[in-house]
């Protein structure tokens, strides 16, 4: 009996745990709570426009796993990766999904963890290249 509870507590300290809400714009509302996705290894958080709607909307949950509690699958979309995508669901809702890997990273500040690594890659490319540059005029 020890071994199962064991495995229970093993179990339940690897699921990754999530923001789940909904609200209008991009900051979380008054429903805002944690979660654990169980099997899913992904947090999520949609941003879009629901079909017909004026205001955009987000929502928080789990990125795949088929639950309750996931957001991504009902847009034809599960988190295999880090990064975002572009959905529509089966209503023509369309909006983007954010997908990460670590405990709570579906904040409501989730688009500056794509940003600032996306900044940096870039930066970096282009710092490389002024490099590469500089040494070619030094050698003609």
């Amino acid at each position: 009996m020890n071994f199962f509870f064991i495995s229970f507590l093993v179990g339940s300290s690897l699921s990754i745990t999530c923001y789940y809400d909904s609200n209008d714009g991009q900051s979380h509302g008054n429903q805002e709570r944690l979660i654990s996705c169980g099997n899913c290894n992904f947090c999520a958080k949609a941003y879009g426009t629901l079909k017909g709607a004026d205001k955009k909307g987000s929502l928080w949950g789990c990125g795949c796993g088929g639950n309750v509690y996931d957001i991504a699958t009902p847009f034809g979309y599960t988190c295999t990766k880090s990064g975002k995508t572009s959905a529509t669901d089966a209503f023509g809702d369309k909006g983007t999904i954010y997908c990460c890997d670590n405990d709570q990273c579906n904040s409501a500040k989730q688009i500056f963890s794509f940003i600032i690594p996306a900044l940096v890659i870039v930066l970096s490319i282009f710092v490389n290249r002024l490099r590469s540059k500089e040494i070619l005029m030094i050698e003609c």
